[in-house]
Parts: C-alpha cells; sequence; structure tokens
C-alpha cells in the first residue's frame, strides 16, 4: 500500500519542486493530511505550457 502512494506523491514533489524524499511523509499518519495541503497550497513552478 505505501508504494502505491509514495510513488505518485513522489512524482508530484519533484514536479512542483522539493526533493522527492519528501514524499516519504505520505506514510506518516496526521502529517500525511498537512503536507498534502502544504503541496496543494505551494506555490508551483511555471511549466511554460499555456493552458486554455
Amino acid at each position: 500500500m505505501g508504494i502505491i502512494l509514495v510513488v505518485p506523491f513522489w512524482k508530484l514533489t519533484t514536479r512542483a519542486g522539493y526533493p522527492g524524499p519528501l514524499a516519504l511523509l505520505i506514510l506518516v499518519p496526521l502529517v500525511n493530511l498537512a503536507f498534502i495541503y502544504f503541496l496543494a497550497f505551494s506555490s508551483w513552478p511555471e511549466s511554460g505550457e499555456k493552458r486554455g
């Protein structure tokens, strides 16, 4: 179950500009909720793609 959660969050954290091992926080109860909120509301770098 851990691998199913860590792999997508590893990709998300690296895409957001943070180190990949930060995704291991998703395995810690209650910290994972704070991590999801942190990742959702942090500023992500512009990818250069134009949307819409």
